[in-house]
């Protein structure tokens, strides 16, 4: 499990970190889509790509390893 925790994180694009953080604040797919005036389907395709990046197994587990690993410091 601690070995599970000190996986390095992959490198977000800024677009990826973005669509992250708003997320991360509680925001869904259509509140990001129209906050960064993209389709709600784009929004999807960075998350999954963020999920996969970060081998997380789901939405909530993708923002919690942020946290932990300093992605997200303002939240």
């Amino acid at each position: 499990m601690l070995n599970m925790l000190m996986e390095p994180i992959a490198t977000l694009t800024s677009r990826e970190a973005q669509v992250l953080n708003l997320v991360a604040q509680g925001s869904s797919a259509k509140e990001v889509a129209l906050i960064l005036d993209m389709a709600p389907r784009t929004v999807e395709k960075h998350l999954d790509h963020i999920r996969l990046k970060m081998r997380a197994k789901n939405r909530a587990h993708m923002v919690a390893k942020a946290i932990a690993s300093g992605l997200l410091p303002n939240i």
